[in-house]
């Protein structure tokens, strides 16, 4: 009977170990995805930036010609006169 229980206990240190194993397999699962995860929000969030800065910069480019037009304008009637 005492043999059968220490067997028993054995198998379930063992078990315990190689459940500890897995455990630890699966948590840097967990956690690889999770930066997986993190590091997309923030390449999805820099991109969003950049769209937002192109399309700002665009208008200020817009905004820019178009003084730069009314002025050429300007002078022209300047000129004319």
């Amino acid at each position: 009977m005492e043999m059968k229980a220490q067997l028993r206990a054995e198998a379930y240190q063992e078990y315990l170990k190689e459940k500890d194993q897995v455990d630890k397999v699966i948590q840097k699962m967990i956690d690889e995805d999770q930066k997986m995860i993190a590091l997309i929000k923030m390449k999805q969030e820099q991109s969003k930036l950049d769209m937002v800065q192109s399309v700002n910069e665009k208008r200020e480019l817009v905004r820019k010609q178009k003084e730069l037009e009314e002025y050429e304008n300007q002078m022209l009637r300047r000129y004319a006169q």
